[in-house]
């Protein structure tokens, strides 16, 4: 009987094509809501700009800053829209329906990307040390693990540590993020730098 670990690889490996599809679609979004030219790539100007619409669509009251509240609802629509992205990235077909071939392979692919980021030492079999690294850093809090997530974020942006964020903040958070994807520090953003900075997160899990 074939070890259970390499049996899971071997049915993940299955997935690698529809993995490689699903992540162009995802890089393809981000990528277009900066893009305001569509010329596939974001400008230093582009993502400046597209910050501050993004702030804009988060400060429901319009004064000027965010709180948490208004963040956590913000956070809930994308959500809701990345929600509705990834079912339309499983139509592969574009008929309207998931069949029971695409649900599979879009799974297969969430899959997949799990098995890589928890085996580190990228030899395609999950130890029990790599086992209990993931599932101990990856636990549930009481309000889940989005919400834990959105708050995370929010207290990154809230440079003062005063419970909003304003407009200068914002500006700087999205700049240091922006500096953190432009690898090669030519002021424009790639799919290719997205993946890239995708596989530094995942390396330093």
């Amino acid at each position: 009987m074939q070890h259970p670990f390499k049996v899971l690889s071997i049915v993940l490996a299955t997935a690698l094509c529809a993995s490689i599809a699903q992540q162009s679609v995802a890089r393809g979004h981000m990528i277009r809501s900066f893009d305001a030219n569509a010329d596939g790539k974001v400008t230093r100007q582009e993502f400046e700009s597209g910050s501050v619409s993004k702030f804009g669509k988060m400060d429901a009251n319009q004064d000027g800053t965010v709180n948490s509240d208004e963040f956590n609802a913000y956070m809930k629509e994308k959500h809701k829209e990345m929600g509705k992205n990834k079912r339309a990235a499983m139509d592969t077909n574009a008929d309207g329906f998931i069949s029971k071939d695409e649900f599979v392979k879009a799974k297969q692919e969430k899959a997949l990307r799990r098995f890589d980021r928890m085996d580190k030492d990228g030899d395609d079999q999950l130890s029990e040390e790599e086992l209990n690294s993931h599932h101990g850093r990856h636990k549930k809090g009481p309000h889940g693990k989005k919400h834990h997530k959105a708050n995370h974020i929010f207290k990154r942006m809230d440079a003062n540590n005063d419970g909003i964020v304003t407009q200068q903040e914002n500006a700087a958070s999205w700049g240091q993020w922006f500096d953190k994807i432009d690898v090669n520090n030519d002021d424009t953003l790639t799919s290719e730098e997205l993946e890239q900075m995708k596989v530094r997160g995942r390396d330093h899990d």
